[in-house]
């Protein structure tokens, strides 16, 4: 009883002291009105801030380096650092009956040591490359981020990461850069290298994991429209009922499919 009162207590805390997070609606009219980049932290790429190890990325120094820069860059307005909304009081049961979910026993692990980075008084939602925004938005308005946009995407060639047709079927041109469905930061300067060979103008969609935080972050200091979008595909096939979840999925298929666009 004890342990749980203490939890509780700590979830109101992290409650109190979590910084602004827009909504996903707010994220994405700044992405479409205003072509911002975003660069997203989810548990992931905190997780490897913590030195702890992801099946799809093994921990360096180098990468949480780079990741805390990200973090730490000061504001920006053509720029989104987004991290997720908290919903804790949506699944309130009184602490005596609480099972914590995942990201409530992530913060209450976490909390003291990410706090002193989150220093912005406002954040992009992480959220809007997952389930929660087709729940949430129109899929018209999530597709106008792309509309009739060249646009170059960074993804790996084979993998859980799925190019759905229904999602990209307005797109003006497409090109691929091909990333590592594994460990892709081990390649990172080559794919940074690739990427740049590519027209400013372009808009560039990225699924590499917490690699897609450095690089949507370097892009964007080039003069791109870099967004860090990963699973949004697969959620969009998780909200049609048609698969699990991302992190359910396996990590290398031949699943994947293109656009079949000029």
């Amino acid at each position: 009883m004890h342990v749980k009162f203490f939890s509780e207590k700590e979830l109101r805390r992290i409650e109190k002291d979590y910084p602004k997070v827009l909504s996903v609606n707010e994220t994405l009219d700044l992405m479409i009105n205003n072509r911002a980049s975003i660069t997203r932290f989810g548990d992931g790429e905190f997780s490897i801030l913590l030195e702890r190890k992801l099946s799809f990325q093994q921990s360096s120094k180098l990468l949480a380096q780079r990741l805390m820069e990200v973090l730490d860059s000061p504001p920006d307005p053509k720029l989104l650092i987004a991290i997720t909304s908290l919903e804790f009081a949506a699944e309130e049961q009184g602490y005596e009956h609480r099972r914590y979910n995942f990201s409530q026993w992530f913060w209450l692990r976490s909390w003291k040591f990410i706090k002193k980075h989150l220093k912005r008084p406002v954040y992009g939602n992480a959220f809007v490359s997952r389930l929660k925004v087709f729940e949430e938005v129109p899929l018209e308005k999530i597709k106008s981020v792309w509309d009739n946009r060249d646009v170059v995407f960074i993804i790996p060639a084979i993998g859980r990461f799925v190019l759905d047709k229904r999602l990209f079927d307005n797109v003006k041109t497409s090109e691929f850069v091909h990333v590592p469905p594994i460990n892709a930061f081990d390649s990172y300067d080559e794919i940074l290298h690739e990427a740049l060979r590519h027209d400013k103008e372009k808009l560039y969609f990225i699924a590499a994991g917490p690699t897609a935080t450095v690089l949507a972050f370097d892009l964007h200091n080039s003069g791109r429209q870099a967004i860090d979008m990963g699973h949004l595909p697969n959620c969009f096939r998780q909200f049609l009922g048609e698969c699990k979840a991302p992190e359910k999925m396996h990590l290398a298929s031949e699943t994947n499919y293109y656009l079949d666009v000029a």
